[in-house]
């Protein structure tokens, strides 16, 4: 449902609906502006984005497509959208979004590698997001560490699906869009591209993960361009011992610059790399050495009649009450 509102302004807020947002600005796209609110009932805290599509004709369909897509989405790692509106006086649309404090995935790691466990958690976690968006046929175009958002639990979640798209598993898409630092070679050197684009995007986010860096630094358009064409991709030597072979291989089969020669979506979302989980497997140690051993008392050595937990002062403390 698409609302026709006036946004009423005011010196330090706005309106929309039964939203009540600051006009002070968090951040900021190519085509966007995002605010930050609370809903007038239910004070739960929201993102809204701003889109003017009064001079920017050319995205209007990108606006429509963007709203239409999130509004059928419901995963624990894609943003989830709440309501839209449409100013028609002074030509903007406003999506309420959740809102994250953390910001995003950029700012979060600030140019600094993770260990590869931690690493794979997010990937884990992308890849889930990617499943279901693949699952639905809608192809991202955009991916990015600015498009992914951390929440209060440490997870991820993938935003901003300005440039996505429905696909079909024989779509063939010439569109330039994206980002150029994300983009696949076959987008960059304007060339018709497929689905598979969005891995070499996820390739470039792995090595980012991983090493704090891209996998290609560049001053210009022209010279990234040309380092694509012409340089391999490699790993600094710092990190060619420490991550696994496992890990190694999904990142390469990922930054293969000729789409026949990547990873194809099934046989990313069944990778091996994936197939273990340290942290949950140390976690489950500590659980296990918790439990057993010397580190839990043994019920037989203690006199039960004469304990002080059967006596007449068994939790009376009000607060454990």
């Amino acid at each position: 449902i698409y609302l026709n509102i006036i946004a009423k302004t005011f010196m330090s807020e706005f309106i929309l609906g039964d939203y009540i947002f600051s006009r002070k600005r968090i951040g900021k796209g190519a085509f966007s502006t995002i605010y930050k609110g609370t809903h007038k009932f239910n004070g739960n805290t929201y993102a809204i984005k701003e889109i003017c599509f009064d001079n920017l004709e050319k995205i209007r369909e990108n606006i429509r497509r963007e709203f239409t897509l999130m509004k059928a989405l419901n995963h624990p790692n894609i943003i989830k959208l709440h309501d839209v509106f449409f100013d028609n006086i002074n030509k903007n649309v406003y999506l309420v979004l959740d809102y994250y404090e953390k910001g995003d995935f950029s700012k979060f790691l600030k140019n600094k590698p993770l260990k590869e466990i931690y690493a794979k958690k997010y990937m884990r976690q992308l890849m889930s997001g990617l499943k279901y968006l693949y699952e639905n046929k809608i192809l991202h175009r955009d991916l990015k560490l600015q498009n992914i958002l951390v929440t209060n639990n440490l997870n991820i979640v993938i935003t901003d699906f300005g440039f996505a798209r429905y696909f079909e598993n024989d779509t063939i898409l010439q569109t330039i869009c994206g980002s150029p630092l994300y983009m696949a070679p076959e987008i960059i050197m304007k060339k018709k591209y497929t689905p598979k684009s969005d891995l070499w995007s996820l390739g470039v986010i792995f090595f980012e993960l991983l090493t704090g860096k891209s996998p290609f630094y560049a001053k210009n358009m022209i010279d990234l361009i040309q380092k694509i064409k012409k340089d391999p991709v490699k790993l600094p030597n710092e990190f060619e011992s420490v991550l696994t072979t496992e890990c190694k291989e999904l990142l390469f089969s990922l930054l293969q610059k000729k789409p026949n020669k990547r990873i194809d979506w099934e046989e990313l979302f069944d990778n091996k790399w994936f197939k273990t989980d340290e942290i949950l497997d140390k976690e489950n140690k500590l659980f296990e050495i918790t439990m057993t051993g010397s580190q839990m008392p043994n019920l037989d050595d203690y006199d039960l009649v004469k304990s002080e937990f059967l006596g007449d002062n068994l939790f009376k403390h009000k607060s454990i009450k």
